[in-house]
């Protein structure tokens, strides 16, 4: 048995044709045919069933492919350490970012990495809420920055950094101009500032807030703070964002009964079959050790 006859035999099964296998794999449709056949013949197995018109699994197919689709997996993690440790170091390094990130704190840290390591190349993804992940399924980014709750499983998530959103508004804004706690009638005819994808943060809903207010969404907090600043709405802002307009009196904490402060956690993720090399572990250490 060969890992290529292994890997043609898990791209049918995937694809669900040998043709779709063969434009998968870069290679021609009869050379699939033939190797999955001769992996049938060396187990003395019918892996596929081919009397409809897409092959389709045998029982003993589906078990055969459980076992065989992980063994590949292994195959494969230890395929990209090898090419790691041969390396010596890694030539780039891609990061997943979500919009709560504080990038201040990042790029302090990244100074201190890149002058350690000058030559590795690091790549940062500004992701919206959700994208982090996306990027890590996808194999683009070696690890994420991210706020969002990982499946335990495939991914490692270490918590390492807390960020409180506030409610805030301009100076200029009427609803500053009050150190009450405000209620939800009173926010109508006011707009929300959001970020786009925000509210999966929060596992509460805001229901009878979200139907009293006019929202703007906009794709970062950087653009929300900047809208709100200029006193054309009001919204949650990070911490890290918006204590120092507010000490310079650019901003204004403001009360909503229904809507406290929320505090998420920062986690580095990463995936289990995507083994991290040595520069990048040393970056991942110097993140979680300066928070």
């Amino acid at each position: 048995m060969t890992y290529d006859q292994l890997k043609a035999f898990v791209a049918v099964a995937q694809t669900g044709s040998f043709r779709a296998a063969s434009e998968k794999l870069f290679l021609t449709q009869p050379a699939i045919s033939i190797t999955v056949k001769n992996l049938e013949e060396l187990l003395g197995l019918r892996l596929f069933s081919r009397e409809q018109y897409r092959p389709a699994l045998t029982p003993e197919g589906k078990l055969f492919y459980r076992n065989a689709h992980r063994l590949l997996n292994q195959t494969e993690t230890l395929e990209k350490l090898g090419k790691r440790l041969a390396l010596g170091t890694e030539p780039e390094i891609g990061i997943a970012l979500s919009p709560l990130c504080p990038l201040d704190w990042l790029m302090e840290q990244l100074i201190i990495f890149g002058n350690e390591y000058p030559h590795t190349q690091v790549n940062l993804s500004f992701e919206q809420f959700g994208g982090a992940t996306k990027r890590l399924l996808d194999g683009s980014v070696d690890f994420s920055l991210t706020t969002l709750s990982h499946a335990q499983g495939n991914f490692v998530a270490v918590p390492f950094r807390t960020v409180t959103l506030h409610p805030v508004a301009s100076p200029e804004h009427p609803l500053s101009h009050t150190s009450r706690i405000l209620q939800d009638k009173e926010l109508r005819g006011y707009v929300q500032v959001m970020v786009r994808g925000s509210e999966i943060l929060s596992s509460k809903k805001e229901d009878n807030l979200a139907e009293s207010q006019r929202q703007w969404f906009v794709g970062d907090y950087l653009m929300a703070s900047r809208i709100i600043e200029a006193g054309m709405g009001w919204g949650l802002l990070p911490d890290h964002m918006a204590e120092a307009k507010i000490r310079a009196g650019n901003l204004i904490p403001i009360k909503v009964a229904s809507l406290q402060p929320l505090t998420v956690e920062i986690k580095l993720v990463r995936r289990l079959d995507n083994p991290l090399g040595a520069i990048t572990n040393k970056l991942t250490q110097i993140l979680l050790q300066s928070s």
